[in-house]
């Protein structure tokens, strides 16, 4: 049986979390990435303490605008794991100003977490995927791509879905696919 691999971003955030606890019942080996909130690392430290062997988990602390950081983060997990077959693109950011108050660098930060740390881990992943002829891309987007909300957050989820839609036409064929989920309102701090 081939060595079942995942990353998640933003795994420490709410829906995060339970995305984590769902691949630990299952034995899966995860990558796993945080910008903050260290106390949620300690609680899936120990689920994954419980459900997993140990060293089948790595974390990644930093912030998905760093291209070479992702990057090195995905070859650390292929090396120390296995090869990724699922990549689970959760980290979000917005900031909640109007149009008009919101900064060249909000609007960049929001772009950098929400839509280019996604592009950049699809693409250190897709090289092995390819080679495999297998993989998952998944991607969360959100409800407000279609409703709107916060504009700089709206449209970056609405970016992501276009990059969904591409990535599934291009690498479908080579057995990767690549879905958008629409998750709606839930209690988190985003």
């Amino acid at each position: 049986m081939q060595t079942r691999v995942a990353i998640i971003s933003g795994a420490t955030s709410v829906l995060g979390r339970e995305i984590v606890r769902i691949f630990v019942r299952n034995g899966w080996r995860l990558g796993l990435m945080m910008h903050q909130n260290k106390a949620v690392r300690k609680e899936l430290d120990a689920c994954c303490r419980d459900g997993l062997p140990q060293g089948s988990w790595l974390w990644h602390e930093g912030s998905l605008s760093v291209r070479r950081d992702l990057e090195r983060f995905v070859e650390t997990v292929t090396t120390q794991l296995g090869p990724v077959s699922v990549l689970i693109n959760n980290a979000a950011m917005t900031v909640n100003k109007s149009l008009v108050r919101m900064s060249d660098d909000d609007w960049s930060r929001v772009f950098d977490i929400n839509l280019h740390g996604p592009f950049i881990l699809c693409r250190a992943v897709l090289k092995q995927m390819v080679k495999n002829k297998r993989g998952h891309l998944i991607h969360l987007s959100s409800i407000q791509a279609y409703k709107g909300g916060a504009s700089a957050y709206a449209a970056s989820k609405a970016a992501l879905i276009g990059l969904s839609r591409s990535l599934a036409m291009e690498y479908g064929k080579k057995g990767i696919c690549s879905n958008a989920v629409f998750p709606g309102y839930m209690d988190s701090p985003l």
